[in-house]
């Protein structure tokens, strides 16, 4: 960056000690002397005596840089005087002022145009720039940058939910260049992070189809096998279709069973969890996350054994529920543990993986929370291979999604570098780091 972005010619101490030097002709202002600032007073309820509104809310500055009228607001009711009062031009800019936590705080939008009958609804600060003093998008670009939202984290109150007060939003400080200045900045900051942004989303949607290789490659190699020339047989299951000729399909009672060995006496410490589809080791001492009085209750799993969490199955269709366990240990009593008998444990993982991600399991469950027992799960239908075969599909399974794994975990961590230097630049130009009035 240094070497693209020259800094100012000169420069002079800010007289804020966390800002530093700024730019001679800069001037160090507080929000309230560059904007008009309200908070919203505007609820979701709709009244009979008020006029019908659209409500631009939380969600909709949480999600956008910028709001436009292809938003899809909500229909709500205001009264004259808020219509007015909160009416959305060109140039605003939106600020949430509410959180679960301190740290996402303060996240900014900018309006893109004038919006006909939406107005800023509550949990939100309304800024309307002095048209002599600023802009809406270099105070949406200021407030965007980590180094100046970091007032308002600072300034956030509260225990379980956190927010910040009118007075800590118009006392944040800004810079002030002159508005033209404050113009070409923002001109120069839309062309740079839109470049970045293209680029995150063409790398975003790489993972994407990475995951889908990723998905279709076990759910071939588990059902099809990996020889493309074998004779095929119809498997009698709908959601199978056909499988090579000489597997069979056999209910999950004649090859797996459920095993539940207590830990009664403490005779494990080495603590697991199901995080993601992996069985990861936890600290048993910590204090974070929900953990029970005695480990007494948790049950004892070994290397090869599989873990089935099958709760909730009605609420939450995004999780992986299966996993691999890897070492000895202890995990709660309330996931499935498998444990194999005529296959390979690795083979057998890759499997009902695969039913995991391609859903086989919802809709299967009972009651309110939509539970599985091993008894749900006992006419499964498992294909079995030869042994030898389960070892060849495991060993290339684990080889080529080891290299899809690999390509996104570098791709995640390309999308994490344009992340931050997005971050960097723009902070750079709103604290005046780099010079771009000649750009």
């Amino acid at each position: 960056m240094t070497k693209k972005w020259q800094p100012y010619p000169t420069y002079k101490d800010s007289g804020v000690e966390w800002l530093g030097a700024i730019p001679e002709h800069w001037k160090v202002k507080k929000l309230k002397y560059l904007a008009k600032i309200n908070l919203s007073n505007v609820d979701k309820k709709s009244n009979e005596n008020e006029d019908t509104v659209k409500l631009c809310n939380y969600v909709d500055v949480y999600y956008n840089d910028y709001i436009t009228k292809e938003i899809d607001f909500l229909i709500a009711t205001a009264s004259h005087e808020q219509k007015q009062k909160f009416a959305l031009k060109k140039g605003d800019v939106l600020l949430t002022k509410d959180s679960e936590t301190w740290d996402d705080i303060a996240v900014p939008a900018c309006v893109a145009n004038d919006l006909d009958n939406v107005i800023c609804g509550y949990h939100l600060a309304h800024i309307r720039p002095y048209q002599d003093r600023a802009i809406g998008e270099y105070i949406f670009r200021s407030i965007s940058s980590t180094r100046l939202k970091e007032q308002f984290w600072v300034a956030a109150n509260g225990v379980t939910r956190f927010g910040i007060s009118k007075s800590s939003i118009s006392d944040a400080l800004l810079l002030e260049p002159p508005v033209s200045e404050q113009q070409k900045i923002a001109e120069f900051l839309d062309q740079e992070t839109g470049k970045i942004d293209k680029l995150i989303t063409k790398k975003e949607r790489l993972i994407k189809l990475l995951k889908e290789k990723r998905t279709a490659l076990i759910s071939h190699a588990v059902t099809k096998g990996l020889n493309p020339d074998v004779p095929m047989k119809d498997s009698g299951v709908e959601w199978l279709g056909e499988i090579p000729e000489h597997w069979e399909s056999l209910p999950a009672f004649s090859v797996v069973r459920e095993q539940n060995i207590s830990n009664k006496g403490m005779l494990e410490i080495n603590l697991l969890s199901l995080s993601y589809g992996n069985i990861i080791r936890k600290d048993i001492d910590t204090d974070y996350g929900l953990l029970p009085e005695s480990f007494e209750t948790y049950q004892i799993v070994n290397r090869g054994n599989i873990i089935m969490r099958l709760t909730d199955l009605q609420n939450d269709k995004r999780s992986l529920r299966v996993g691999l366990v890897k070492e000895r240990g202890i995990i709660t009593s309330a996931y499935l543990c498998l444990d194999t008998r005529q296959l390979i444990s690795e083979y057998a993982y890759y499997l009902l993986h695969s039913y995991d991600i391609t859903k086989v399991f919802y809709n299967m469950g009972a009651g309110v929370r939509q539970t599985m027992k091993f008894v749900d799960l006992r006419r499964l239908p498992i294909l079995v291979p030869d042994l030898q075969e389960q070892q060849k599909i495991a060993q290339f399974l684990d080889r080529e999604t080891g290299k899809i794994d690999n390509l996104i975990t570098k791709t995640r961590t390309s999308i994490d570098h344009l992340k931050e230097y997005r971050t960097a630049l723009i902070s750079a130009a709103v604290t005046g780091k780099i010079d771009v009035r000649e750009h």
